[in-house]
């Protein structure tokens, strides 16, 4: 969570004024307005943070709003602080805390998950046992175990029926109920796949995201069903009732479960409700329905296959956004791919190519315009001369039109190298880092800070995955920022990464050269 989103929860906790703040800080209002849109860092004076803190501990004294707060910041001692001092230092604790480094492993795992699952994984054989058959159409189920079962009970009614329909889930509980019983989670997924299989689609509203960990193990979760474009999640932006929590699963075949809890805390005595009465489940759909409306979507899923109008358009969508931007890609990157080097290019059809170079061509003239006024940074991993002269180097995201892999000629791969260093030298903002040799991920990350990611592997089939919760991209911009290396200015990055490319270009002609005069010889 970053500072204005915790400076947003304390603002609505304790209905507190900007211009309050300012005059307790000696700034401005503007200067709090900024700090609430995220437009100005944490404060780097403690002194500053102290006065914050103490500002809102004041004004944080009902037993709800401690409660509110210290679920806000995983913290239960907020709630039991024994006095205004000791709400001030726990409140000051959690503004400053930040965690760069946990949020950055947490992105780097992800994204290893993600180079090495399969599109089109089968799920194994493994699924849910359901609860032993009971008569009538509305049943109660108490406490975790009782939740599992109800799960199951509902998930294999669904499986039963063979067809595919659409599965609505919000859950917003504590997720106890899954994690505490061995090789459930493994068993609830296998269930989930073979549902997907079946042809079933899984429409989910997320819990309020209140941390990295909560962010990424959700994510990682439902990240198979993303890939079989079987599954789309959605976030609520703002702040939710933190007493009030509800769990439901609905389908129309019919079937659905539902549950309350205070607190999200489920115990022995918590009952969890499974009901195949049509007016109920029928209910329950359209409170889902009206709570989806007021949602954005967590990730979109868009395939080259499935269809490839969507997600050219959303490529085009996504590089005019005018932000800092920050990508790794696994070899050269595509947005600097030469025009000639993109037309070359084999499609699976006519119409396919034309789409992907109307498509390169907005995406090319969008970057231009965005290195005029944003800094660029562009991870690139630089391939060995013998690669490149066998033609070995596989060329960034080919499989968009189709046909997969397509590889680089030596000419067209020193055309690129030379695009590259043209741009560095001639264009302020645009700036280049270096993979190692060895790392061979083929996982593109493509970030838009503080609005949007983009991942994709160049593989058969291509699938691109638009991720616009704003915890996720920013930990997958802060993954990316820590694998640049340090250089004391941008001159001197730059002078470096000019001084690689010169000297491969060298290599590349010098190999060139001597494979064209053999070649004579022959």
């Amino acid at each position: 969570m970053q500072f204005d989103e915790k400076l947003n929860i304390l603002f609505e906790l304790t209905a507190a004024r900007g211009k309050d703040l300012a005059e307790a800080l000696s700034v401005t209002a503007p200067q709090i307005s900024k700090m609430r849109r995220g437009r100005r860092d944490t404060p780097k004076n403690r002194e500053s943070l102290m006065i914050i803190s103490r500002f809102f501990a004041q004004r944080c004294t009902g037993a709800l709003q401690r409660e509110a707060l210290a679920h806000s910041a995983d913290n239960e001692a907020m709630k039991n602080a024994a006095d205004e001092q000791e709400l001030t230092g726990l409140i000051c604790e959690w503004l400053a805390s930040s965690s760069p480094d946990a949020v950055s492993r947490r992105a780097e795992d992800f994204l290893r998950q993600f180079s090495s699952v399969a599109p089109n994984e089968k799920p194994p054989a493994e699924v849910l046992s359901p609860a032993p058959a009971q008569k009538g159409g509305f049943l109660a189920f108490y406490g975790n175990q009782g939740r599992r079962e109800a799960v199951s009970t509902f998930l294999d009614h669904v499986l039963s029926r063979g067809k595919g329909y659409v599965i609505n889930v919000l859950s917003d509980e504590e997720m106890d109920w899954v994690t505490q019983s061995p090789g459930y989670s493994q068993q609830l997924q296998s269930t989930m796949a073979a549902l997907a299989q079946k042809g079933c689609f899984f429409r989910r509203i997320a819990a309020p995201i209140r941390d990295m960990d909560q962010a990424f193990d959700s994510l990682n979760r439902w990240f198979p069903l993303y890939m079989t474009g079987k599954a789309a999640s959605y976030y609520y932006k703002r702040m939710r009732d933190n007493l009030n929590r509800v769990t439901i699963l609905q389908a129309d075949c019919p079937a659905a479960i539902f549950a309350f809890s205070v607190g999200g805390v489920i115990t022995e005595e918590t009952p969890t409700f499974f009901t195949t009465e049509e007016k109920v489940t029928g209910a329950i759909k359209e409170q889902f329905e009206k709570y989806l409306s007021l949602c954005e979507p967590i990730m979109k899923v868009y395939g080259a296959l499935r269809d490839s109008e969507a997600m050219h358009k959303a490529m085009i969508n996504f590089e005019s956004f005018p932000a800092e931007c920050i990508q790794r890609s696994g070899e050269l990157s595509f947005i600097t791919l030469p025009w000639e080097a993109a037309n070359s290019l084999k499609a699976a059809s006519p119409r396919e190519k034309q789409l992907f170079l109307s498509t390169f061509a907005q995406r090319y003239r969008y970057f231009k315009e965005t290195l005029e006024e944003y800094r660029f940074t562009d991870i690139i991993r630089l391939a060995e001369v013998s690669e490149i002269t066998e033609g070995k180097v596989p060329i960034p995201a080919a499989g968009a039109l189709g046909i997969s892999p397509q590889f680089y000629t030596p000419s067209g791969y020193l055309a690129q190298l030379k695009s590259i260093l043209y741009l560095l030298e001639h264009t302020q903002n645009y700036n280049v880092a270096f993979r190692r040799a060895e790392d061979r991920d083929p996982t593109m990350v493509y970030v838009k800070e503080g609005h949007c990611a983009i991942l994709a592997m160049n593989a058969s089939p291509f699938n691109i995955y638009e991720v616009s919760e704003r915890n996720l991209v920013d930990a997958f911009a802060e993954y990316l920022r820590r694998s640049v290396p340090f250089f004391k200015s941008s001159q001197a990055m730059k002078k470096y990464a000019a001084g690689v490319l010169r000297s491969l270009i060298a290599k590349l002609e010098k190999a060139m050269a001597e494979k064209g005069t053999k070649g004579e010889k022959d």
